[in-house]
């Protein structure tokens, strides 16, 4: 049987200023492990992309020769010839708009973060209390009317940080159902503990 446990964490705007970072870093797991699921469901993405170069290559060099031979289709052609433009320069530039997409991704994880954190912030300071039972964790807020229970077994996967555990209601999911926050290594260890014992998958930020 898990081991019970009863603590209160005492929120702060200073805890949250110092919590962006761990989030971030959460937030980013998750989409590098998303995106590796992706990579491995798309095994020859490489073969296609050089296959995709070739055609389109050759539909550039045909569709003129398809203006030539039919005049009076040449807006059609000439409409190829832009489309297979279009494909050919977006194949070729593939790798490098990858690059720029994730450093988007990231961008936008970073803000995610701050903004999630600050919207916690601005309601701070407060008590949380938790409590954990047998296959669950209670939560109260009184300051706030907030009271909830996490039933562990909606809860495929878990992130924990230094002074948080993010439980996620899908593996690969980008969003956090829940931020525990922890006030020390004990609650943390404990709290890890009966996640895991609930058939949690526990992951762990660097650092952690």
């Amino acid at each position: 049987m898990p081991q019970m446990l009863t603590y209160e964490f005492q929120m702060t705007p200073e805890f949250c200023r110092t919590a962006v970072e761990p989030l971030e870093q959460v937030l980013w797991m998750q989409n590098e492990r998303f995106y590796r699921h992706l990579e491995s469901r798309m095994r020859f993405r490489s073969q296609l992309r050089v296959a995709g170069i070739v055609l389109a290559a050759c539909g550039l060099i045909l569709a003129p020769l398809g203006w030539f031979l039919a005049p009076r289709k040449k807006v059609f052609f000439g409409g190829m010839s832009a489309a297979y433009l279009v494909l050919l320069l977006a194949l070729v530039f593939a790798p490098a708009m990858g690059r720029a997409l994730r450093r988007f991704a990231r961008r936008t994880i970073s803000w995610t973060a701050r903004r999630t954190m600050r919207r916690v912030a601005a309601r701070a300071p407060y008590t949380i209390r938790y409590e954990l039972g047998e296959g669950g964790l209670s939560t109260q807020v009184p300051e706030l009317g907030i009271s909830r229970l996490l039933d562990f077994r909606s809860v495929p996967l878990a992130i924990a940080t230094p002074g948080f555990i993010c439980v996620f209601r899908r593996p690969l999911g980008q969003r956090p159902a829940r931020i525990l926050y922890v006030p020390g290594p004990s609650e943390s260890a404990t709290l890890s503990a009966a996640l895991l014992a609930a058939g949690v998958q526990l992951l762990q930020v660097s650092g952690a």
